[in-house]
């Protein structure tokens, strides 16, 4: 049998090890106090609590082949939330009572005292809640009797909730770990190679297999060889190229649309199903075109006419990869037989095993450990996933104790298929902070890409991240279980898009099936209803009316997790017959959806356990005060809401708030008290309420200041904040030493700062101001916009230079005349500089810099003076742009510009006429040129453009246009050989 170290905790665990912490919390034990309810019952239900939790470790490996042993513990699991929904119940009323007892401010109006009163007034509660406990007391005792009929055995000692070490992790997806796959990859190749000789218009290539045997890794690989590979005139070999998963629902709309958005027209988004065809099928027109459709089910021969259509045009040589599961799927329309991929041999699967385990280490140092691992690569069925699973799960092993109990373990007799058992025994081996974790996955649907942030805010709201007796921030805890789990091959990082994550297929089967019927997903029309235990439902919402989907959900008032998605509005009146059940919602994502009238928010605002809220996208013009009486309130998300100018007055009530996304909206100003939030991290703007300094009848200063909103001054209170922070409205500050009691030199975890005046005044009190907003010399993106000082503040060239400072934005600085000198000492890490609107700066010292980025937008005199800024001296500059100046009349000048340049972008130069090939010949890496909005641009270079461009992008260049028509223009023959050429 598995020793109980090996199976590691049960899902549960974590959870009784909280619930433990709460019970004996002072804040619980000081409200049975003080409401004088039986605290006597109070210490039964942590003795209960805790003695179930000496069966979990027993009862979670026997509940693999025993399902009363299962049973048991859906039962338990169930109890444990309804124990946590009460000790929910008790921290809000405690919370309820300190702010009543509070002395209410003049900004706390009547409307959110009337609303907080509105809600279940604690006296009223109180008799409701010892029986409520006995309840749930009588559920553990009955649960906890069973455990001589089932077998259960206690378990001595506790595994720690966070882990004893750090396991390594990355995210990027690295060819060293594959292995057995050279002769598919070439045959693959050939198949998608050109071949002059025998070339069609569109060839569909499959690759077939069963589920975790590589074929998206195989994919993956041809599609990154083939970027790099160019034919003997070294230009690409295709034209297009685009990614697309696809899954089992075979939604053409959405399909058609991730093809447009990666060639080319990533707005399309509110594009009926024929435009987007018709947009499609002018992008494609004669370009040879390389697609990978990743994952497909369908065997719909219209549906698959149907996407095809806007392929007619496409160049010859172009190809459809397609990865399926299903030799019918394939045969639908390949004109190649299809590349069956075959399992990887047991030895391929020990190198696959042994390089994740180890890391690409030494595994020679760790003697005996072979035998018992190449005995566990036969386990994995030939699969991959299943060996880099098993890898992951090895990985802090180092005894040949621990691998013989892997490899000895009951799991592997498992009812269900082999692939399925090796990845439940990797699962079960989790910690039990981590079962939860990825059980929760399972409310995203498959192919569903997420966002790092996103994914640990929802576990956060659930309570996953709650450390005991811990000093790490719950985002810190977060971020290394979600890295530990990248490690362990359950989340991987996205093909499509390096930022954001997925779970494979067969990943996001296991935590549905280890999550069981406590997380559900609602997708489509179907008929399927949730159980009495769900507790997390996301909905996928594709018909018009919704309001059936919702009858399926079994216990609404159970419900934590309400996570809506929909491709276009739902109305707000469907949703609020459901809202006002939803009285342990903890998580809520709408839509973008309608959310006016307000008694609609109101309703919302009766979510008193709600911890994360997310209204982007909406149509709200403000917040009802009422929201303010969410205290448990962690995470509120409005991005995007353009119509949003108003915030509630006591929004310094949600003393839990620690993220705050504005991101989008045209706030006027921060509601007032805004530093009593001091547990904020994200806070990405902040708009400066209006300050006026009062006179007497005499006209001087009086001293008093009539303000409204927060000033800036809230800021320094705010000492967590981190990321990204917009400071507004800076010209309504009107004393400099305001200013430094932002303390923006203390805020060490800021990355992005961005300082904003509306007024464009020559004002020295702009240079006071900026003076003392000195950052953290951590800060890694610096913007500033309608600054009126003729200066740079004293801090950048101050003993204590923000030397990290990785890009810098000068927007609209009407006044500005000079840089610091040395700026190459003061800003040693400077990569991209952006100018724009700066008309009175003249030149400056860019040598020695490392910049990789560099753009200068409607400066007169800095263009002017372009030859004195020694461009050729930056080695390291990889991207350049030029824009809005009337006085350039030829571009670039001889010997102007690094070599090293591969993109160059020259926008609305008015009357430029010609471009210098005496300043373009030296460009030798050039592979980009985009000219915007230049309508006096007449010709191309005689002697041409250089050999190494790709890339020619002409916007509204009108002469220049026709000369360059197809296949009679004069210019014609010198762009005719570009690959991506684009002519509008």
């Amino acid at each position: 049998m598995m020793a109980l170290a090996l199976i590691g905790e049960s899902l549960l665990s974590a959870i009784i090890e909280v619930l433990v912490d709460r019970i004996a919390s002072s804040e619980v034990k000081d409200f049975f106090k003080r409401q004088k309810l039986d605290d006597g019952q109070l210490r039964k239900l942590k003795s209960i609590v805790r003695a179930v939790g000496k069966l979990l470790n027993d009862a979670e490996e026997k509940h693999i082949t025993d399902p009363a042993v299962k049973g048991w513990l859906d039962d338990l699991k169930d109890a444990l939330y309804q124990a946590d929904d009460f000790l929910d119940e008790i921290a809000y009323k405690a919370l309820q009572l300190k702010f009543e007892a509070e002395p209410q401010s003049e900004t706390f109006s009547d409307q959110v005292r009337s609303f907080l009163t509105s809600l279940v007034p604690c006296k009223k509660g109180m008799g409701e809640m010892q029986p409520e406990l006995e309840k749930i007391l009588q559920i553990l005792q009955d649960l906890l009797q069973q455990k001589d009929s089932l077998h259960l055995t206690e378990s001595v000692g506790r595994i720690p909730l966070l882990p004893s070490q750090k396991i390594p992790t990355t995210a990027l997806v690295d060819e060293s770990h594959v292995f057995g796959r050279k002769d598919d990859r070439e045959n693959i190749m050939a198949l998608l190679l050109p071949d002059d000789a025998e070339e069609r218009q569109l060839d569909v290539v499959p690759i077939v297999g069963m589920g975790g045997v590589g074929k998206t890794t195989l994919a993956q690989l041809v599609y990154r060889k083939i970027e790099l590979l160019e034919d003997r005139n070294g230009t690409k070999l295709f034209d297009l190229k685009a990614w697309v998963y696809v899954s089992e629902e075979f939604n053409i709309l959405k399909v058609t649309r991730d093809i447009l958005k990666q060639v080319g027209l990533p707005k399309c988004d509110n594009m009926t199903e024929n435009q987007i065809h018709c947009e499609l099928e002018k992008k494609l027109r004669g370009n040879r075109v390389l697609v990978v459709l990743d994952d497909v089910w369908s065997e719909d021969q219209a549906a698959w006419d149907f996407l095809l259509k806007p392929f007619m045009s496409v160049r010859k040589g172009s190809k459809i990869l397609v990865t399926t599961r299903s030799e019918n799927v394939a045969s639908v329309k390949s004109t190649f037989p299809s590349h069956r991929l075959q399992s990887l041999s047991n030895d391929e699967c020990w190198l696959v095993l042994k390089k994740v385990a180890f890391d690409g280490g030494n595994f020679s140092a760790y003697t005996g450990l072979e035998e018992f691992g190449r005995e566990i690569a036969k386990k994995c069925s030939g699969l991959p996933l299943a060996a880099k699973t098993l890898g992951g799960l090895l990985r802090s092993k180092r005894k040949g104790e621990e691998w013989r109990n892997i490899l000895e373990s009951n799991l592997w007799n498992s009812p269900n298929d082999k692939v399925l058992s090796a990845l439940q025994l990797s699962y079960h081996c989790l910690p039990s902070y981590l079962k939860q974790c990825f059980s929760y996955c399972a409310i995203f649907p498959e192919g569903y890409e997420f966002n790092k942030k996103d994914v640990i805010l929802l576990w956060m709201a659930e309570g996953f991240l709650v450390q005991p007796g811990g000093n790490k921030e719950m985002e810190e805890i977060g971020a290394e279980f979600f890295d530990d789990l990248v490690s362990r091959s359950f989340l991987q990082q996205s093909s499509r898009d390096p930022s954001l994550f997925i779970m494979h297929d067969l990943m996001n089967h296991l935590a549905a099936f280890t999550s069981g019927e406590f997380c559900f997903r609602l997708e489509g029309n179907g008929s399927s209803n949730t159980s009495r235990r769900t507790r997390h439902l996301s909905c996928i919402v594709k018909e018009h009316d919704i309001s059936q989907m919702f009858e399926a959900v079994c216990n609404p008032r159970l419900l934590r997790t309400l996570i809506l998605s929909k491709d276009k509005s739902i109305s707000a009146e469907v949703i609020c017959k459901l809202l006002p059940m939803l009285e342990r919602l903890r998580v809520l994502s709408m839509p973008p959806c309608i959310l006016e009238p307000l008694p609609f928010l109101d309703s919302i605002a009766k979510l008193k356990h709600l911890r994360y809220l997310k209204l982007s996208r909406t149509d709200l013009t403000k917040l009802p005060e009422s929201i303010c009486g969410l205290y448990n309130l962690q995470t509120l998300i409005l991005t995007w809401c353009f119509r949003l100018y108003k915030l509630p007055a006591g929004m310094g009530r949600l003393i839990n708030l620690r993220h705050l996304d504005i991101t989008g909206t045209r706030l006027l100003e921060m509601p007032p008290q805004m530093g009593k939030l001091a547990k904020l991290r994200t806070l990405t703007s902040f708009s400066l309420g209006n300050q006026s300094v009062s006179r007497n009848q005499s006209g001087n200063h009086s001293g008093s200041r009539n303000q409204s909103g927060s000033s800036i001054k809230e800021l320094g209170k705010l000492q967590h904040l981190c990321g990204e922070l917009c400071i507004r409205n800076l010209q309504n500050v009107v004393d400099a030493q305001d200013a430094s009691k932002a303390d923006l030199k203390g805020k060490a975890d800021l990355e992005s700062l961005e300082l904003l005046w509306e007024d464009e005044t020559n004002n020295s009190l702009h240079e006071r101001v900026l003076d003392q907003l000195q950052p953290h010399v951590n800060l890694k993106i610096l913007r500033l916009e309608g600054y009126g000082g003729t200066r740079f503040p004293v801090w950048i060239g101050g003993s204590n230079p923000p030397s990290n400072l990785r890009e810098l934005d000068l927007h609209r600085c009407l006044n500005l005349e000079s840089f610091p000198e040395r700026m190459h000492s003061l800003l040693p890490s400077l990569i991209r500089l952006s100018l724009s609107n700066c008309p009175e700066l003249q030149s400056f010292q860019i040598r020695g810099l490392e910049l990789k980025a560099f753009s200068v937008t409607n400066c007169k005199q800095l263009i002017r003076n372009r030859k004195q800024w020694d461009m050729r001296s930056l080695n390291s500059l990889s991207s350049f742009t030029i824009a809005m100046c009337d006085e350039v009349e030829s571009f670039p000048e001889e010997m102007l510009l690094p070599s090293s340049l591969t993109t160059l972008e020259i926008r609305r130069l008015s009357n430029l006429k010609s471009l210098d090939h005496k300043g373009l010949q030296h460009l030798t890496s050039l592979r980009e040129l985009q000219i915007w909005h230049c309508p006096n641009l007449q010709t191309l270079p005689e002697e041409g453009l250089p050999s190494s461009l790709s890339h020619l992008f002409i916007f509204k260049c009108n002469l220049l246009k026709e000369r360059c028509k197809r296949p009679n223009g004069e210019d014609w023959l010198k762009v005719s050989h570009i690959p991506y050429l684009y002519i509008s």
